[in-house]
């Protein structure tokens, strides 16, 4: 997890080191990256977990907007005076991600739990792998966690392991599913989490008409149909 928040650092500091280059840079969840990537205004964008872009902020890199998969870390950066007031952008749901075609014959959440199943789950702390705890918990579901043997650093790595072969399934978002790169199911809503991404301006942004023009993007018609088009929700 260190070696991964220094490298959304290193990134963070490529971006805004471009001499000249006026462009807003924004910080983006990596679970949205199918959605918002070339999309909307011009802008600076890079995708990492959303920890590591709040352990970013915190040290002060130069960014502008934050897009994050998790409320509580966008609270906690306003309750630190570090941006503004975050909105709600869009909502995920949780699912189980298999190959194409199912191999392993997977359908329900308790089979991830069968002798021998590679599985491959987000790390915890960072969003994905919180929201994975808390459906594991209420779907008593914790004989699953023998079977893991990975943890990623962001979901964009979970749905990486799922896609080349390399586990038999993984615990991921539902907007994964609308990827084409893997299948799988959403979950029961009753063991659902509650997967909400918003969005804030950073308080010492240089760019703040930019930064407020790519956050009215994202609010509007334009950026909800970017993100509903990817499999998101509403807010």
């Amino acid at each position: 997890m260190i070696r991964h928040a220094l490298a959304v650092l290193a990134m963070a500091a490529a971006l805004t080191g471009c001499g000249g280059d006026e462009r807003p840079v924004v910080l983006v969840a990596s679970s949205l990256r199918p959605a918002l990537d070339g999309q909307g205004p011009d802008v600076r964008m890079a995708f990492a977990s959303s920890g590591a872009m709040a352990t970013q902020i915190r040290q002060g890199a130069a960014a502008d907007v934050v897009v994050v998969a998790d409320p509580t870390i966008s609270s906690a950066l306003e309750a630190e005076g570090l941006v503004e007031s975050p909105v709600t952008v869009a909502r995920n749901r949780i699912a189980v991600l298999v190959p194409r075609g199912n191999p392993a014959g997977i359908r329900t959440l308790a089979d991830l739990a069968r002798p021998g199943w590679r599985v491959a789950v987000a790390a915890r702390g960072v969003p994905l792998g919180e929201y994975t705890a808390t459906v594991l918990q209420r779907a008593h579901a914790q004989a699953i966690r023998r079977n893991v043997v990975t943890e990623e650093p962001d979901a964009a790595g979970v749905i990486g392991k799922v896609s080349l072969g390399e586990v038999d399934a993984a615990i991921g978002y539902a907007s994964d599913l609308t990827s084409g790169r893997v299948a799988g199911f959403v979950l029961p809503d009753a063991i659902q989490a509650d997967v909400r991404y918003q969005v804030a301006v950073v308080r010492s942004t240089g760019h703040r008409r930019g930064a407020q023009g790519f956050v009215a993007w994202l609010t509007g018609s334009e950026g909800r149909a970017a993100l509903t088009g990817a499999g998101f929700t509403a807010p």
